[in-house]
């Protein structure tokens, strides 16, 4: 793990927060050499300068003191030799949420050199600090400069930020700004983790990606606005880039989804809650599948310009799915439903519960991926059953 560390004689809004120059008095191209080189660089740093995170004070072999490339050049790497994709070094943003802690390992396994991005250091440390060819870097994804510093010197981003519900506005946002910084950096591909938000109310059994996108919900239409950046900036040239469609998650570090918190309850011998009907068929995803599927669909030059839909193990009735959480625990299910009308009362105290009866079309009538598009191209991809994944989730909540 390399670990750079933030200013602390910068403004929070100077992106000089994120890499700062310790001597003023270096001019403006000898920073930017020392901020932004690698193994590029014909010289070690001149002696006396300290630059905060990039140099080493001691002496030591350029290789082992350079954390960062030239703009479109790769880092150093200690990848497998038997690793040919197109990704030469990864900065994952959003990476301490549930999709980033599941990408991060297989870069790892795969030997990529990979920046994990997010707001909160000590989280990136958590998450991060036993993998070898992981590097920390603390930012602010929504200030401009902040993410170009984040973006500047790898080729590839992939992009995995969460919003809670009341912030899901910020989702095309938040893409603009991400696109605005790659494109400055000269960033040649970007992959969007998705949701089946922006299909709206399906009109088949299985919808795979040539189903109509018309969402009538406003986190739906925030979500296909995202997407649809990333895909029109591919058409353009800008960059490359793909969209990888999942449906509801649950598993280690998605506590932000609606399934996790029926583990929790089921641990604790409390009463679960559920949203919307409990007699229906849903799809749910166990999170660590999705790393080595958007990581093999990233390493793949002929994959971009698309977007993938990558399915759970198949459909379960919701009922069946909260009684295999409490009998995996030796508990009798218990739970309760919340109906549009309790929804609209809570809502009026609370801001979550506030946004929930528009997306209530999602449990009345599912989204069930159809990713037989995405087996063709990648062959059988794993996918761990609904029980195996249930006591997995638990025993990573016990811990």
């Amino acid at each position: 793990m390399k670990l750079l560390q933030p200013s602390t004689e910068t403004a929070p809004s100077d992106a000089a927060r994120v890499y700062h120059a310790a001597e003023a008095k270096q001019t403006q191209d000898y920073a930017e050499f020392c901020l932004y080189s690698t193994a590029m660089a014909a010289t070690d740093p001149k002696p006396g300068s300290s630059f905060v995170g990039i140099w080493p004070p001691e002496p030591r072999p350029r290789w082992q003191g350079l954390y960062l490339a030239p703009i479109g050049k790769p880092a150093a790497s200690n990848r497998p030799l038997e690793y040919s994709g197109v990704m030469q070094n990864v900065a994952i943003f959003g990476a301490a949420g549930a999709i980033g802690t599941s990408v991060a390992p297989e870069l790892d396994r795969r030997g990529i050199p990979f920046r994990v991005v997010g707001r909160s250091r000590q989280k990136l440390e958590q998450a991060f600090g036993k993998f070898k060819n992981a590097e920390i870097f603390p930012a602010d994804l929504s200030e401009p400069r902040a993410a170009g510093a984040a973006a500047r010197g790898f080729d590839t981003i992939i992009y995995t930020v969460g919003l809670p519900y009341p912030s899901h506005n910020l989702h095309p946002v938040l893409m603009r700004t991400t696109l605005d910084a790659a494109a400055a950096m000269k960033v040649q591909r970007l992959v969007l983790a998705s949701s089946v938000y922006g299909y709206g109310v399906p009109r088949a059994s299985r919808v795979a990606e040539t189903h109509p996108r018309e969402p009538s919900t406003r986190k739906g239409k925030w979500r296909k606005e995202q997407e649809d950046l990333v895909l029109d900036a591919h058409r353009k040239g800008t960059l490359q880039g793909l969209v990888v469609r999942l449906p509801d998650f649950y598993g280690p570090n998605a506590d932000i989804g609606l399934a996790n918190p029926i583990f929790r309850a089921a641990l604790a011998g409390k009463t679960a809650n559920w949203i919307g009907p409990d007699n229906t068929p849903h799809e749910f995803v166990f999170v660590p599948d999705t790393g080595p599927v958007i990581a093999e669909l990233a390493s793949r030059d002929d994959c971009y310009g698309e977007a993938w839909n990558y399915a759970g193990p198949g459909e379960i009735n919701t009922m069946d799915f909260i009684t295999r959480i409490y009998r995996a625990v030796g508990r009798a299910p218990k739970y309760r439903t919340a109906g549009v009308g309790l929804l609209k009362v809570i809502g009026w105290f609370n801001p979550m519960f506030r946004e929930l009866p528009e997306m209530l079309y999602l449990q009345e009538t599912p989204v069930i991926l159809d990713d037989s598009k995405l087996t063709r191209k990648l062959g059988q991809v794993h996918k761990t059953s609904y029980d195996e994944g249930i006591q997995q989730t638990l025993a990573w909540m016990r811990k």
